[in-house]
Parts: structure tokens; C-alpha cells; sequence
């Protein structure tokens, strides 16, 4: 692979509207919105979609953001600086499900965010199928903690989060959870991992479990058969995400960046929602 970089493969499903008899089904539908070329602007950003490659079971393409913002540059040619406008963006590469609508999507260091994937998609999908209410939304699977804590081996970040007014607690840490204005965040995180069974841990996922602040948990699965599952667990839905890290080269091609997407539709239930 040579380049060490990191891949990490999300799921999502997009959620169709309640179709009129006249519309047509939601996989056809989807072949007919993602189409090269397609631009669409939001507030200010242009959407874009482009590369687009279609099978009979599988569309994959890419979804990006431009936006026009001004800063200032150097020119040497009058040694001082200029106000300039210039063009910023973002992209991700996706893959379709035509069956069920479920979605894989590629997020790379510097690349798009989930919350900009699921929402630019989502705009992408309303603005052109009359502005009927599609909706993009991450593949959670329902666990407490501990269920989440079983299925990992490893804890490398867990963050506590929680308004100040809303802290309460008798335990070892009441000086702490106290309540207080603003917000306060504890944000542990260690590659050699965190015991999540430690006594002030374990008083922090109880306040989460009252509702008294948000916890986001990561973990991984270690050895040669789980390599690269990454696991998330937050509070606020009582849900675990999984991504998948795979390797990836600065020379793959198209294909097996294709290849790599695919590979993770097993993984996603199939369950269609119309």
C-alpha cells in the first residue's frame, strides 16, 4: 500500500418518500436523479454530482460541495497581499443498493463529513424529484454500553459531554458534577485503550443513562479476522455505528476503490423500507 493512508467505509440508507401511484419506484427513481453532471445550489454551496458508474443491482458515484469565500493572498508581484475569492470543496465517493436503498460511503482524512454526506444527498435527492421528502439516514444497531463494550476489544476514546446546569451526582466525582454554567466535556482518549469499567466512568455512563449528558465511545475489534471494524456508541440514540478501516494506496484504481465499497454491502441488512 506504501502510503499508510486510511479508509473508512460508513453505512447510511436512504429513506424514499410515500411514493404517488404516478411516480415511479424508488430504485428507479434513483437511477434517474444520479446523473453526471447534476448541480444543485444550497444556501451557499453548489452540490454536485459526478464519475457516476451504474450495474443492475449497484449505482456508484460521487457526491461534492464547491463554495466561493474570500481571503487574502500574497503577490509577489506588488509585494502585498490581495482579496481574492477562491473556490473550497469537498467530496465522497458512494455506493447504491439498488434493492433496498442502502447506502456505503467512503470518508477519507480531509474529505466530507457524515453530516454533510447525509444532508448534501439529501438535498441532492429532494431538489430533483420535485422536492418530495427523501431522507439519508446512518445504519444504527439498538445496544446499552455494555452490550456495545462486550462486542469490542479495545476502548480508545470516550467523551463525556453534559450542560452544566443539568450535572447532579453524590458519587466520587461530585465535586466535578457539580452544577455550573456553560458546558463541560471530558474527552479521554488513549491508542493503548481506556478501562470503561473504572468506578468515575462508570458514574459518568449512569448520568448519560439519566439523561444528564451525552457519551460518544469508540472502539475497535483486534486480530487478523476483525481487522479494521471500528465500532461508535452514543448515548443520545442508544445505538452503535459501525466503520469499517481498510488500507489504502495512493495508486488504487477506480476499481478496486469500487471493489472496496461493494465489499461492505454484506454488512448491511436487507431491508427495504417501501
Amino acid at each position: 500500500m506504501g502510503s499508510g493512508a486510511i479508509s473508512r467505509l460508513a453505512r447510511a440508507r436512504i429513506m424514499p418518500p410515500e411514493p404517488p401511484l404516478l411516480f415511479p419506484a424508488p430504485p428507479e427513481s434513483i437511477r434517474t436523479i444520479i446523473t453526471p453532471g447534476l448541480r444543485h445550489l444550497a444556501k451557499s454551496r453548489i452540490w454536485r454530482i459526478g464519475r457516476v458508474r451504474s450495474d443492475g443491482d449497484h449505482v456508484v458515484a460521487r457526491l461534492g460541495w464547491e463554495t466561493e469565500e474570500d481571503t487574502d493572498l500574497y503577490d509577489p508581484g506588488v509585494e502585498d497581499f490581495k482579496h481574492e475569492a477562491v473556490l473550497r470543496g469537498r467530496t465522497v465517493t458512494f455506493a447504491v443498493r439498488l434493492a433496498d436503498l442502502a447506502v456505503v460511503y467512503e470518508r477519507r482524512r480531509g474529505g466530507m463529513s457524515e453530516k454533510d454526506f447525509t444532508s448534501g444527498l439529501r438535498i441532492v435527492l429532494r431538489a430533483f424529484d420535485g422536492h418530495r421528502r427523501w431522507e439519508v439516514v446512518p445504519v444504527d444497531t439498538k445496544s446499552t454500553f455494555a452490550q456495545w463494550a462486550a462486542g469490542v476489544d479495545l476502548v480508545s476514546r470516550f467523551r463525556f459531554r453534559a450542560e452544566g446546569s443539568d450535572l447532579k451526582s453524590t458519587g466520587s466525582l461530585r465535586t466535578l458534577l457539580r452544577p455550573r454554567p456553560g458546558v463541560l466535556t471530558i474527552d479521554l482518549r488513549s491508542a493503548d485503550g481506556i478501562d470503561v469499567r473504572d468506578e468515575a466512568l462508570q458514574e459518568l455512563i449512569q448520568l448519560a443513562e439519566t439523561g444528564a449528558g451525552e457519551i460518544l465511545a469508540v472502539g475497535h475489534r483486534i486480530g487478523h479476522d476483525a481487522a479494521g471494524i471500528r465500532k461508535a456508541w452514543e448515548s443520545a440514540s442508544s445505538a452503535e455505528r459501525v466503520v469499517l478501516e481498510v488500507p489504502v494506496g495512493e495508486d488504487d484504481s477506480e476499481t478496486v476503490n469500487e471493489a472496496r465499497l461493494l465489499g461492505v454491502f454484506p454488512t448491511v441488512p436487507d431491508n427495504p423500507s417501501w
